[in-house]
């Protein structure tokens, strides 16, 4: 490894002027050799120890402060590669033969022990498979969409050496060992690790075209796909360096979170092979959000789902670990962006739209519609994934960026008949070209729309059809959300719970059982709660459109649109106070608000008031479980053990009692004195397997 290292190579791993210093060091007699395998080698230098290893330049490290490569590094480097040279061959044939030692060769100059390499077969090896899985889903993508220009990246040829000037930066290439993969992995740059890969990647491209060699396509990246998930589901370091990470966060996120944390998580997150399992590298940017928002206190902190989250990290990056078959490692991996199928000519109903955003950054816009002949329901998103598109706006997005040749505020309350569509496994339809549409006015009856299979005046049904697309499992989770209508025969009057921030609304099917619609005074559903109320107050409604969810164990309904004598989108209503509303009422005041519902609950009277007690002894039974996991979560280090053990004891035995065996033997580990450290996680995992099984609406009495 350090035969390769020329000056230009140390150059591009540090200044001229450092790597000037650290050979006047070597020198000087500053740096010696301590031992040496195959392996790695530790060289001291002026007081300090360095640590080479023969994976990589940049891998080791050095007992002084320095961040990065500092000049101790480079004198080993430059002390390894002088002793490379002078090193001597192997005895001569007629020296072993006499059983004696042969006088060694004089050793060949550098120039020549470096031979000049071969740099259009090692570049040729640059494979968009190889490129793919060398810098991760984001830098190849990234690559893609901004390949270096003619001309725009400057290429020089040293021998064992290949260098790239690119946007200002450089990247050198060792012909270590000739491998275009060895090559990739130990090229040399001085920028941050999380820009190394995305510029190597941009370096090797511009390589390509300054030989000559054929562009790469991003054709080449779906074939690339399976291998790229198979080497990094089977990469053991990194899957125990992910659950290495939540063992820890299991320990600290919820006691006490620390930046450190966030920032490990984050940068599990990006790192090359994690990025080739998209399911796995979006939970730990969840995760990281998640610890963020824990260590600032913030508002919408949510620890419980801080804690299933973790679980069910750790519960796929152990099945991923554990080889599984192609199919289900495909199904573990999951997708960057989701494949569209051509389903041919559709007569759809629009279903309404809603707008939202997520903690991540992402916003946008969906659009729902039922597909009767079908019996399919399909969405339609515009949307960004951060906020960096400062042109991109939800609402204007819905009035007037046409899809399909249709704004969406058009074709989301219409009969649509849509040419060519595609549509993905879970239903979400492609806004590609070539795609065509045609909207025709519609209005919404009880009667039309009574037979669709997202209709629903039985909530009884409504739990089961939900239960069913909600819960899912590890290898093929369960839908995020779930558009569906809901027929009322009555509805109560509008409440706001102050406690919890949330407007509850009581809805009746036909056989007079109430569920509770929730929208919460967070975000953008904080102008629904406004518009809601007013509509309330002066129309009736026949039909709710509701979009349902998993939230804290149950089945979460938050009302987006409603039918009376025509649709109502209550995103897209005026609401005083809203930019760019025309009214010059003064903005939504949460008192006026709160007195209005007050005032309203006193005039309609009837209907329920409160949310029905999970009272089921096995409900309890998991509650109690999980109540001691958080417990354990949120103590840290601190926990008294003999008391939470008795306890863990205790519900284990119950558990057993109840026929719940399985259940039992994760807290019987919690209990022990050396039991694993994920325990938490595999007790935390098992309780919300169980509980999503047992998902239930939020009924009301």
């Amino acid at each position: 490894m350090a035969r390769a290292l020329d000056d230009t190579a140390l150059e591009a791993l540090a200044s001229r002027g450092l790597v000037r210093r650290a050979a006047a060091d070597v020198a000087a007699g500053l740096a010696t050799l301590a031992d040496e395998s195959a392996d790695e080698a530790r060289v001291n230098v002026d007081g300090q120890t360095v640590r080479l290893s023969a994976h990589g330049v940049t891998q080791g490290g050095c007992t002084c402060p320095a961040p990065g490569i500092c000049r101790h590094r480079l004198a080993a480097l430059i002390l390894l590669r002088a002793a490379a040279v002078e090193a001597p061959g192997p005895p001569s044939a007629e020296a072993t033969e006499d059983g004696m030692d042969a006088a060694p060769e004089p050793a060949p100059p550098l120039e020549s022990v470096a031979s000049p390499a071969d740099w259009s077969l090692i570049v040729g090896g640059f494979t968009a498979e190889l490129l793919a899985r060398f810098g991760g889903a984001v830098a190849w993508r990234a690559a893609l969409a901004r390949p270096p220009a003619v001309g725009a990246a400057e290429v020089r040829i040293q021998d064992a050496t290949l260098q790239v000037r690119l946007d200002g930066e450089t990247v050198t290439f060792l012909a270590q060992g000739g491998l275009p993969q060895s090559v990739l992995a130990s090229a040399l740059t001085k920028v941050s690790d999380r820009r190394r890969k995305p510029l190597i990647v941009l370096a090797a491209l511009a390589a390509r075209q300054a030989l000559g060699l054929p562009a790469v396509t991003e054709a080449d990246d779906a074939a690339a796909a399976p291998a790229r998930i198979a080497d990094a589901a089977g990469d053991n370091s990194v899957m125990d360096a992910v659950r290495a990470a939540l063992r820890r966060a299991s320990f600290s996120a919820l006691a006490f979170a620390s930046v450190a944390l966030e920032d490990e998580l984050r940068r599990l997150a990006i790192a090359g092979r994690v990025e080739a399992l998209p399911r796995l590298a979006g939970s730990l940017r969840l995760l990281a959000g998640g610890v963020g928002a824990m260590r600032r206190r913030e508002a919408d902190a949510d620890p419980d789902g801080l804690m299933t989250l973790m679980a069910q990290t750790y519960a796929l990056a152990t099945a991923l670990a554990a080889e599984p078959a192609p199919d289900l490692r495909a199904a573990l991996a999951g997708r960057v962006r989701a494949e569209y199928e051509p389903v041919g000519d559709l007569t759809l109903f629009g279903l309404g739209a809603r707008l939202w955003n997520a903690p991540s950054g992402a916003h946008g816009v969906t659009a729902y519609f039922q597909a009767p002949a079908s019996q399919q329901t399909y969405s339609l998103a515009q949307a960004r994934s951060d906020r960096t598109d400062i042109t991109f706006e939800p609402r204007s997005a819905f009035q007037h960026a046409p899809v399909w040749g249709l704004a969406m505020a058009r074709s989301c309350v219409a009969e649509v008949r849509v040419t060519g569509a595609a549509a993905s496994a879970s239903g979400r339809l492609s806004g590609g070209q070539g795609i065509t549409a045609v909207a025709a006015p519609w209005m919404p009856t009880a009667q039309a729309v009574r037979g669709w299979d997202c209709a629903f005046d039985d909530w009884a049904a409504l739990e089961a059809r939900l239960l069913e697309a909600l819960s899912g499992g590890l290898a093929h989770p369960g839908a995020a959300e779930r558009p569906v209508a809901l027929l009322l025969s009555r509805y109560g009057a509008l409440r706001f719970d102050e406690l919890t921030q949330t407007l509850v609304w009581p809805v009746a099917d036909a056989a007079g059982r109430w569920i509770g619609l929730t929208l919460s005074y967070d975000g953008v559903e904080r102008d629904r709660i406004a518009v809601l109320e007013s509509l309330a107050r002066t129309e009736r409604f026949w039909a709710v459109l509701a979009t349902a969810s998993v939230f804290e164990g149950g089945i979460e309904l938050r009302p987006y649109a409603v039918w009376g004598d025509k649709p109502r989108l209550l995103d897209f209503m005026d609401v005083p106070g809203r930019r760019g509303a025309p009214s010059a009422a003064p903005p939504t005041d949460l008192g006026a608000l709160l007195g209005r519902l007050r005032a309203s609950m006193a005039v309609a009277g009837g209907g329920p008031t409160a949310f029905a007690p999970r009272s089921a002894a096995t409900d309890r039974l998991l509650d109690a479980g999980w109540d001691l996991v958080m417990r354990r979560a949120e103590a840290g280090r601190g926990l008294l053990r003999e008391a939470f053990a008795a306890d863990c004891t205790a519900l284990a035995d119950r558990l057993v009692t109840a026929g719940l065996a399985p259940l039992a033997r994760p807290f019987r580990s919690l209990a022990g004195d050396e039991g694993p450290e994920d325990a938490g996680l595999r007790a935390a995992f098992a309780l919300t397997t169980a509980r999503r099984a047992r998902l239930r609406l939020a009924w009301m009495t």
